[in-house]
């Protein structure tokens, strides 16, 4: 029998048996790496490039997100989706939101400065990426078969909408949801 039920932390990998789920207020981010799809992987060695490349990113995006104090959900293939917990108190930390422009901003800087002179230094078109963010209730599930293939998985208008968001912003652009915009100073 499925349930859910309010909490106040993103649940762990073990946390949630299959068919619960655990419904918080938080910023959820999407991270879609541009055009990645019309890069080349014609010859054998293109696609032993192009998984390095990805782990480059990927491993840097995410030390980004995890320092701001987010947590990844998944890897999408050439994207990332993230969490981002509000904190209590009076911390200027406290506010998701804040954390997760200011964490965007960071990833568009660590791919400005860092990954991309690495790519053109080998002959690699550098990679462009698109972020997408809103604010508000998730729940958070654990759905699928056990002992074979389960995951959590966000559930709710929210993802949705930032999820959505995507399909209409540039290469570059970093998007906000009235309801994230709104919790911004």
């Amino acid at each position: 029998r499925a349930s859910s039920q309010a909490g106040r932390v993103i649940p762990d990998d073990t946390d949630l048996a299959i068919g619960t789920g655990r419904r918080l207020n938080l910023t959820v981010m999407f991270i879609d790496i541009s055009r990645f799809s019309s890069r080349r992987s014609v010859s054998a060695d293109e696609p032993e490039l192009m998984l390095r490349v990805l782990n480059l990113f990927f491993t840097e995006m995410i030390r980004v997100i995890e320092d701001y104090g987010g947590a990844v959900e998944k890897n999408t293939g050439d994207g990332l989706m993230a969490y981002f917990e509000d904190h209590s108190g009076d911390d200027s930390d406290g506010n998701s939101v804040k954390r997760a422009v200011a964490c965007a901003l960071t990833m568009a800087a660590t791919n400005e400065y860092l990954i991309s002179p690495i790519l053109r230094a080998t002959g690699v078109t550098p990679l462009e990426f698109r972020v997408t963010m809103d604010h508000g209730a998730i729940t958070i599930a654990r759905i699928g078969a056990p002992q074979r293939f389960n995951a959590n998985v966000a559930i709710g208008n929210t993802a949705n909408f930032a999820a959505k968001m995507l399909g209409i912003v540039k290469p570059g652009d970093i998007a906000l949801g009235a309801a994230a915009r709104n919790r911004l100073p």
